[in-house]
C-alpha cells in the first residue's frame, strides 16, 4: 500500500513538474516572439533615414542635370533596398549578404560625399563566408562613421575600415573611421540637438 501511496505521489509529482517545464518553454516562445516582431518593428524605422537621405542625393543630382549620375545611384539604390528588404523577411544574414548590402551602402554614400572618403570591408580567410549574424546589424556603425566621423572632416582623405574576423572562439567586427573623433562629434550632435536612431536600435 505504502509503494503504491509512493509511486502515486512520484507520478503526481512528475506530472505537475512536466506541465511546468511546458508552460516555461511556452511562456520563452512567446517572449521569443514578441522580441522577434519588436525587432523587426525597429528594423523599419531605420529605414526610413537613410531612404530619405538617398532621395534628397537624387533630387540634387536631377537639379544639378546629372542624369548619369543620378541614373548610377538610382541603380544602385535600388540594388540595396532589394537587400534590404531580402534581410527583413530573415533573422540572419550571411557574410557574404552583409558585405554585399554594406559595399553597396557605403558605395552611395561615398557618391552622396562627392568621394570625400573611401572604405574597405575584410573578412578574415579563416571564417566562413556563409556564417550567418543578426540582419542589419553593421549598417547603422558604417552609417555613424560617416554621418558623424566623417561628415564634418575637411579634405578628400577619409577613410573607413570594417573588419570581420574570430577572436577566441567568437566573430568580431570593427568598424573604424579616421574622422574627427568622438568627442568633437558628440558636441556637435549635442549641439545640433540629434539623437542616432540607428544606433539605439541597435543595441
Amino acid at each position: 500500500f505504502w509503494i503504491l501511496c509512493g509511486l502515486g505521489l512520484l507520478g503526481i509529482v512528475f506530472i505537475i513538474y512536466t506541465l511546468r517545464v511546458k508552460q516555461i518553454a511556452q511562456k520563452s516562445k512567446q517572449v521569443q516572439q514578441m522580441a522577434q516582431l519588436e525587432l523587426q518593428a525597429l528594423r523599419a524605422q531605420m529605414n526610413p533615414h537613410f531612404l530619405f537621405n538617398s532621395l534628397n542625393a537624387i533630387q540634387h543630382f536631377i537639379s544639378e542635370n546629372e542624369g548619369a549620375r543620378a541614373q548610377n545611384y538610382l541603380g544602385s539604390f535600388s540594388r540595396l533596398m532589394r537587400l534590404i528588404l531580402e534581410s527583413s523577411r530573415s533573422n540572419y544574414v550571411s557574410l557574404a549578404q552583409e558585405k554585399e548590402l554594406l559595399s553597396l551602402y557605403l558605395e552611395l554614400e561615398q557618391v552622396r560625399f562627392n568621394n570625400r572618403f573611401a572604405f574597405s570591408i575584410d573578412i578574415d580567410p579563416e571564417l566562413n563566408i556563409g556564417y550567418e549574424i543578426p540582419a542589419m546589424l553593421i549598417q547603422p556603425f558604417a552609417e555613424n562613421a560617416v554621418n558623424h566621423g566623417l561628415f564634418d572632416k575637411p579634405g578628400q582623405d577619409g577613410r573607413i575600415w570594417i573588419r570581420f574576423y574570430r577572436d577566441k572562439g567568437g566573430l568580431c567586427c570593427e568598424v573604424e573611421d579616421n574622422g574627427i573623433g568622438r568627442e568633437a562629434a558628440a558636441l556637435l550632435e549635442k549641439k545640433k540637438k540629434h539623437v542616432s536612431r540607428g544606433m539605439q536600435i541597435t543595441e
